[in-house]
């Protein structure tokens, strides 16, 4: 049956005609304006620099713009004047800046140096210019001839013209064969000739090309486009001399052409609001601004960037608009017979790479010979023919139904393993031959679902809030309702694929399942999955499975011996940008998944790129996609149209940024000038640092990540930042490094490093802590010193003690005291005394046991010594005629117990009284002995009344043994001993510090 027979007339024309295109291609449009951070709206001239930054010059004011961030740029800066009329740069990376009637300036990154009429430039009004890299000079057009600057002096040019202005006006210079070519306001067009060796011997030869009168242009390759004075957009090749006026067009303000040579006019009428952005593309002119029904059609300035494609448009009242002129995303969203809003569920490409589609109210096919269409009426007749020779159908109550049906739904397309295309809509399952006539219906009244192919004569059909069903091509009669552990179950089916295993289901209530062999099997109850909720399954050419699920994970997995395993699981937010996924497809080594964000392309399950609006990817929801191999493309349906994509160019790498670099430091929150040699004290270890790198394609997709030589040699992980903030850093020499990447094109960016050093406080530096050790070393000797002559000394006092100890004992026993007590006892013996004799036995063995014990001790208690001279008082006394009386005092503050004195000190003292004092001439002898407490000093006074110590004769040496006891034992031994002489006898008194 001839579809075109089943058409109105009406739409039978739209069918038959050649369409390249299903939908009106729509282009990705971004409009700046003051609100995002421009000085003004009315812009005067676009440029982008050899760093990768655009300038935009406004009737207001001068800033840059690096894709994200707006610099203004004025008095702060040095920048006197704010009407820019041209922007340009020479080859030492100098911007020149034509401030209108206020001459030219020139600005080095750090300050601007002027140049006017003053400074030998023929005019100071500015409209035109350009660096001649040949030439390695500027060139200058103004209201009143020509200047040519070599970096030193001004070639002028102003001589008189044929002009009907009577002026030189210079209104634009351009470039043909390393040529320079400029052209006079509505007059010729003329070249400039450098002279390489003089710059002063240059001169303006006659015009290029026979009289044109032109008031602008721009010159490409062969081609000179101008607009005339008669308002005509024209074209004028160079070689034929051949000119082709293309019609009437406002004011031409300025030109650019794209990687394709295509022109573009910025068009404004001065006086009339009328104007336009124009297209020359293939020797037939359009009016883009309509085309892209931007908001205003008064434009003055234009600039294309090569690297990102893109097309910069300065308008006179609402900014700058940025159009992508990229073709490697295609948008169809309109005018398919009549169609607005072509709402497409599902997409299939045939065997013979027909693409079909269906959505609501139409199924269609696009083929080298155009788009054909089944829409609402078509399909409601060719159905009702179809039934009409079934027995088996209640035809009047559906004919009842098709009546009433306002609106028809494709919900899927698919092709079976013969090539036939199937369709599942709300009038039911049938099949379609490639002139899109209905083969086989399979009536099931409000069919809406998912369904795939088990064999050659079997469908799994999968019904909205129903159960599943396998169906016979035959007859939808002929079904049976698929069973999961012997009974019904409702798939809620979201997709079907299938593979070599079998079907496999995805089901946003029942999980992952398998329709293998007949048998369906649970990958949740198997305990392989536990999520339910699925949204999407693809098997890959490997015979992995893929699955997402309605949170955004994405899991990689293989079937075999029954189970089921994971390789790798993707999650949103931290593997793929975006948690809703609509579908997920493979081309040779890489994954398409597309999310609520955007397209995401996995290579060796990483994140190889992320296109979205960016990149002219509409963002709307995806419903379908497919691969179209043939043509290398990947085809997605959406709500609202139709994309196509261009896979071989959205997989090539691009450049579109300029190498990372360092725009700001801050030390302890205080902005550094001087970056190249960051030397800092100890205390200036708050860093932040400030990078970027300039990108007016997908500057949001720019990711960074850091290292830091010197405090951690490991790499950060990517981030969007682009600051980095150190507090706290001790001293050291470090080496910051800083890379890039762009998820949106998958370019490296160039790195960046920068080293940076913090002194330490100059007590931790190495002259400081050298003269520290040196200081501790020189300590270290001086004590060992002192403590080596400490020890000497403390040996030889100890020795010395125990010399005087051996001394003073000797003193004790001298065979004169033992002769004499051992006498005394013989004669108590003799004269019958035996009491004495026995008394004065034993006290002079206690004596005697004293001194032996005591001669090994360095010190003894006060009591001890006191004792010890008691006992040595009373034998003296026993054996002498003329006794000694004594007296011994001890001070009320003196503890007996606690004080140490060295042992038998005072002895010598009491046997001088007993031995030089007294004779037997004497009378009254007296002897007393008197402990006082003078701070902590112990002093001992021994005082006699006999015959006195006159300090003639020799020295007893008794007294001195116990001077150098005292000095031995005391560190502070001066006037320890004192002997004085009184008017009846001696006092000699030793003082000892207490320990």
């Amino acid at each position: 049956m001839n579809l075109l027979v089943l058409l109105p007339k009406k739409q039978t024309l739209s069918i038959v005609l050649f369409f390249f295109f299903l939908l009106t291609q729509s282009q990705s449009v971004k409009n700046l304006t003051i609100a995002d951070g421009l000085p003004g709206n009315a812009i005067k001239c676009l440029f982008k620099d050899s760093n990768g930054l655009m300038w935009i010059g406004t009737e207001t004011g001068l800033c840059t713009y690096d894709g994200l961030h707006y610099r203004i740029i004025g008095e702060e800066q040095g920048l006197k004047y704010n009407l820019i009329w041209k922007i340009t740069e020479d080859n030492k990376k100098n911007i020149w800046l034509s401030l209108y009637g206020n001459g030219v300036a020139k600005y080095d990154g750090k300050k601007f140096t002027y140049y006017s009429k003053k400074e030998g430039l023929i005019n100071n009004a500015v409209r035109s210019m350009c660096f001649s890299e040949k030439h390695n000079c500027m060139v200058f057009g103004t209201e009143d001839g020509l200047s040519v600057f070599d970096g030193k002096k001004f070639k002028n040019f102003d001589f008189e013209i044929n002009n009907p202005n009577k002026n030189f006006q210079v209104n634009f210079i351009s470039k043909y064969n390393d040529k320079i070519v400029f052209g006079v306001n509505h007059y010729n067009i003329y070249e400039l000739k450098i002279n390489p060796n003089n710059i002063q011997n240059s001169q303006v030869l006659d015009y290029l090309f026979p009289e044109t009168k032109n008031y602008s242009g721009l010159i490409v390759g062969d081609n000179f486009y101008g607009h005339d004075f008669l308002n005509d957009f024209d074209v004028y090749n160079l070689k034929t001399h051949q000119k082709t006026s293309y019609g009437f067009c406002p004011v031409i303000w300025d030109y650019a052409s794209d990687n394709q040579n295509n022109i573009y006019a910025a068009c404004w009428d001065v006086n009339e609001p009328r104007g336009g952005l124009l297209c020359f593309e293939k020797n037939k002119l359009s009016n883009l601004s309509e085309k892209l029904q931007l908001p205003t059609s008064l434009f003055w300035c234009l600039y294309f960037d090569k690297v990102t494609n893109q097309l910069w448009v300065g308008s006179v009242d609402q900014g700058v608009f940025v159009i992508n002129l990229s073709k490697d995303i295609t948008y169809y969203s309109k005018d398919i017979l009549g169609i607005q809003k072509p709402e497409i569920n599902s997409i299939c490409i045939d065997k013979n790479n027909a693409i079909w589609y269906g959505g609501n109210n139409f199924i269609a096919k696009k083929d080298t010979d155009g788009i054909k269409s089944l829409t609402n009426e078509n399909i409601k007749i060719q159905i009702l023919r179809l039934i009409s020779d079934k027995t088996n159908l209640d035809k009047n109550n559906y004919k009842i139904f098709l009546k009433n049906s306002k609106n028809f739904v494709c919900h899927s397309i698919k092709k079976d393993e013969s090539g036939t295309i199937w369709a599942l809509t709300n009038y039911g399952l049938f099949s379609l031959d490639e002139h899109l006539k209905i083969i086989t219906f399979l009536y099931y009244q409000g069919t809406g679902g998912v369904f795939d192919f088990i064999d050659s004569k079997t469908i799994l059909l999968s019904q909205n809030y129903y159960d599943g069903y396998i169906v016979r091509y035959e007859n939808i009669k002929q079904y049976k309702t698929l069973l999961y552990k012997e009974k019904p179950i409702g798939l809620d089916a979201t997709k079907i694929f299938k593979s070599n295993q079998g079907l496999w289901i995805a089901s946003y209530s029942k999980g992952l399942l398998l329709l293998e062999n007949g048998t369906l099997k649970s990958m949740t109850d198997m305990g392989f999955l536990y999520d339910k909720n699925i949204n999407e399954v693809f098997v890959d050419s490997n015979q992995n499975v893929v699955t997402s699920t309605i949170s955004g994970k994405v899991y990689f997995s293989r079937w075999k011996n029954n189970r089921l395993s994971h390789f790798k699981i993707m999650v949103p937010d931290k593997d793929l940008i975006g948690n809703a996924i609509f579908f997920i497809r493979q081309y040779d080594k890489y994954y398409f998944i597309g999310t609520n964000k955007g397209l995401n392309i996995i290579k060796d399950f990483k994140l190889f790129k992320f296109i979205n609006q960016t990149e002219n990817l509409k963002q709307t929801i995806y419903t379908d996609a497919q691969i179209d191999f043939k043509n290398n493309k990947l085809i997605i349906s959406t709500n609202n149209g139709l994309l196509s994509i261009n896979i071989e160019t959205i997989l090539r790498k691009q450049k579109v940024n300029s190498p990372t670099r360092i725009t700001g430091v801050k030390v302890n929150d205080k902005s550094i000038k001087n970056q190249s040699d960051l030397q800092l004290n100890y205390n200036e270890n708050n860093i932040e640092f400030y990078f970027n790198s300039n990108n007016l394609y997908n500057a949001t997709k720019n990711r960074y990540r850091y290292k830091i030589v010197g405090l951690k040699n490991s790499w950060s992980a990517y981030s969007s930042e682009n600051s980095l903030k150190l507090f706290g850093l001790k001293s050291g020499n470090y080496k910051l490094i800083i890379q890039g990447k762009n998820i949106g094109t998958n370019e490296l960016i160039a790195p960046i490093s920068m080293r940076f050093t913090i002194f330490p406080p100059f007590w931790q530096t190495t002259w400081f802590m050298g003269f520290v050790t040196l200081t501790l070393i020189l300590l270290l000797f001086l004590y060992l010193k002192r403590k080596i002559k400490a020890i000497k000394h403390k040996a030889e006092l100890e020795k010395r003690i125990a010399e005087t100890k051996l001394q003073a004992l000797q003193s004790q026993m001298n065979p004169h005291f033992v002769f004499n007590a051992m006498s005394s006892i013989q004669n108590f013996v003799i004269d019958n005394q035996t009491d004495d004799a026995l008394w004065y036995m034993g006290e002079f063995s206690k004596l005697m046991r004293q001194t032996l014990d005591f001669s090994s001790k360095t010190t003894i208690q006060l009591e001890e010594e006191i004792d010890y001279l008691n006992r040595y008082i009373e034998l003296e006394n026993l054996r002498r005629k003329h006794k000694v009386s004594y007296t011994l005092t001890i001070d009320e503050a003196i503890d007996t117990h606690e004080i140490q004195i060295p042992p038998m000190l005072l002895e010598p003292l009491v046997e001088n009284v007993f031995v030089h004092a007294f004779d037997s001439a004497m009378k009254n002898c007296q002897l007393d002995i008197a402990f006082l407490l003078e701070s902590n000093t112990l002093i001992c006074k021994v005082t006699d009344n006999g015959k006195g110590y006159d300090g003639k004769g020799k020295t007893s040496k008794g007294l001195n043994l116990v001077q150098e006891r005292l000095q031995l034992f005391q560190t502070e031994p001066k006037n320890s001993l004192n002997i004085q002489k009184l008017v009846h006898g001696t006092l000699v008194q030793i003082s000892i510090s207490i320990r």
